[in-house]
C-alpha cells in the first residue's frame, strides 16, 4: 500500500520546504500548506504549547524513515491513512525500543514503548514504513486521549471533554476510514476500559462528514434525548426553560442523518440531520459555503426545501450555539401542546 499521496507533498533531503525532522525537509503541494496563523492558534490547546508547522502525516513518515524498526502509531497512523482531522496540531507518535515514553517536540516524535500488536507495512516512495493497523491506531489514540496526552478544543456545553473527543475521533474514523466498531472493540480488549468505550461507540455514528456535524448531532442528542451529557452550566444558560425540553424529550423524537431529498427522481440535496416526521432540517454550513457559486447553489436548495414544506435551520460556526433557541421555535411550529416560549 502506497501512502505517497496522503502525505500531500515531498519529503526530501535537499533542503526544500520546511525542516520536519533531523534530516528531512517537507515541501507541501500547492494549496496544501499549513497556515502558520492556524498552527499558532492550535498550539494554545496543545498540553505543552508546541506549534506544529508541518502536517501530521508528513511528520510521521519523515520521522519513521529516520528510525528503521520504529512503528507509526496512534493518531499519527490515522493521519497517514488519510483521516484529515485532529492530528495536525498533535504530537507525532511512534513506538520503538524504549523503556519509558520519550516526549517529542515539533521536529521529533514522542516515542512509546512498543508492544505486540498488528502492524502493517506501507510504502513512501518505495521505502517501507511500519505502521499500526487502523483499529489498533484508534485504540492507541483513545488511550492517549484518556491520559490527556492529546487534546483539542471541545464545546463547553458538553460535560466530558475526553468523551467528546473520543466520539469525534470514532465518528471520523468510521466515516472516512471505514473502521468498524467491532474491530475497535476487539483491538481495545485489555487496553481501554470497556464500559467507557461502549458508551463512546454507542454515541458515535458512521455518517458524520465532519467534526462539526458530530457537534451538531451531539447538541441535538442533549436537547432531545440525553440531557445528562450536557454540563449544568449549559442548562443554566439556556433562555428556553427546562420544562419545555422535558416536554420535547417525552415525544421521543428521532434524529436522522444524511437524509436525501428529491424533486421527482432528481436529488435536490442531502440533509446533514433532520427530524423527518416533522420536516425540520438542520444544515451546517462550513467555510466552503462562503464561495459565490456555492451560495447560489445553497439558495436554490433552500428555496426548494421550503417549497416542499421543510423548516431549515442553517448553522455556521458562529451560530451553532443558537441552535436550542431556533429548534425550540421550529418545534413549537410543528407540535401542538408544547409549553409556550418566553
Amino acid at each position: 500500500m502506497s501512502i505517497f499521496h496522503s502525505v500531500e507533498g515531498w519529503i526530501n533531503t535537499q533542503g526544500l520546504g520546511e525542516l520536519v525532522s533531523g534530516k528531512y525537509w517537507f515541501l507541501p503541494n500547492d494549496g496544501t500548506e499549513r497556515s502558520a496563523h492556524l498552527a499558532s492558534l492550535q498550539a494554545f490547546h496543545h498540553p505543552r504549547r508546541i506549534q506544529f508547522n508541518v502536517i501530521a502525516a508528513a511528520r510521521a513518515v519523515a520521522m519513521a524513515l529516520e528510525r528503521p524498526g520504529y512503528v507509526i502509531i496512534g493518531l499519527s497512523a490515522l493521519m497517514v491513512f488519510g483521516l484529515g482531522f485532529f492530528g495536525d496540531a498533535c504530537d507525532t507518535t511512534l513506538a520503538g525500543p524504549v523503556r519509558l515514553t520519550k516526549l517529542g517536540m515539533a521536529r521529533s516524535p514522542t516515542v512509546f514503548r512498543r508492544y505486540a500488536s498488528e502492524t502493517w507495512t506501507v510504502f513512501y516512495d518505495r521505502r517501507p514504513v511500519a505502521i499500526s493497523a487502523p483499529a489498533v491506531a484508534v485504540v492507541d489514540t483513545l488511550k492517549h486521549l484518556r491520559s490527556g496526552f492529546h487534546q483539542w478544543p471541545t464545546p463547553a456545553w458538553f460535560a466530558d471533554a475526553v468523551l467528546f473527543r473520543a466520539i469525534s475521533l470514532i465518528d471520523a474514523t468510521r466515516r472516512h476510514l471505514g473502521i468498524h466498531p467491532h474491530d475497535i472493540l476487539d483491538a481495545a480488549r485489555g487496553k481501554v476500559d470497556r464500559k467507557w468505550l461502549l458508551k463512546a461507540l454507542r454515541l458515535s455514528s458512521e455518517l458524520a462528514d465532519s467534526p462539526k456535524e458530530t457537534e451538531v448531532r451531539m447538541l441535538l442528542k442533549i436537547l432531545l434525548t440525553e440531557p445528562r451529557l450536557a454540563s449544568q452550566e449549559f442548562w443554566d444558560s439556556l433562555a428556553i426553560p427546562s420544562k419545555f425540553w422535558a416536554a420535547v424529550r417525552a415525544l421521543k423524537l428521532q434524529v436522522s442523518e444524511q437524509v436525501p431529498v428529491f424533486k421527482g427522481e432528481r436529488l435536490i440535496t442531502v440533509l446533514d440531520l433532520a427530524l423527518v416526521e416533522l420536516k425540520i432540517a438542520i444544515m451546517y454550513d462550513g467555510e466552503h459555503h462562503l464561495a459565490r457559486k456555492q451560495r447560489d447553489r445553497d439558495a436554490r436548495i433552500y428555496l426548494e426545501l421550503e417549497a416542499q414544506g421543510w423548516i431549515v435551520l442553517r448553522l455556521s460556526a458562529n451560530t451553532l450555539a443558537d441552535l436550542p433557541e431556533y429548534l425550540a421555535v421550529a418545534l413549537r411550529a410543528r407540535v401542538g401542546g408544547l409549553p409556550e416560549l418566553p
